[in-house]
């Protein structure tokens, strides 16, 4: 079997929403952060987790994995200022996985069954994600904010979006 990290992008500042980090807010009841940890923890195909949080607020993080009582690792680390910083910790947080999965926290009603249908596809493929890449391509070798001249090598684009995407990472490297 594979071994399946995921990452939990939870770190944004909720600017737009203007009360404070989304991963944060209730939803009925529950943040949704709880919400899309207990949709990883649930899944028997996810070894572990890393939530990159709001470096300010890590300890209501920790609270908030503490309060569901995870049955397999779940580590909570500071995020960056941009979400590509995030994923970037969260990649270095969760150590060596054959696919991983990110989400964004802020996603709360994702089902078991579309993380299910990317992974499958990154499976198959290498990478997966589940709408247009809305946000940008980058060459891996360029650094945070870099576009590098010339065209990007496939073997090493990472796509970043706003959406569920799941990738191997040593296609990457």
């Amino acid at each position: 079997m594979p071994t399946v990290g995921a990452i939990v992008a939870a770190a944004g500042s909720g600017s737009r929403l203007g009360r404070g980090s989304k991963a944060l807010v209730r939803l009925n009841g529950r943040t949704t952060l709880a919400r899309v940890l207990e949709l990883f923890l649930a899944l028997d195909e996810v070894d572990r987790i890393v939530v990159v949080g709001p470096p300010s607020r890590l300890e209501v993080a920790e609270h908030e994995v503490a309060s569901l009582a995870p049955r397999k690792p779940v580590t909570v680390k500071a995020g960056g200022d941009s979400r590509q910083e995030s994923v970037r910790a969260g990649l270095a947080a969760l150590g060596e996985c054959d696919f991983v999965l990110v989400h964004d926290a802020a996603r709360p009603l994702a089902t078991a069954t579309l993380v299910r249908r990317v992974l499958a596809a990154a499976m198959e493929s290498g990478a997966a994600f589940t709408g247009p890449a809305s946000n940008r391509v980058r060459r891996s070798d360029t650094g945070a904010g870099g576009t590098g001249p010339g065209a990007a090598d496939s073997a090493r684009v990472v796509l970043f979006m706003a959406r569920d995407h799941s990738f191997r990472p040593a296609r990457f490297s």
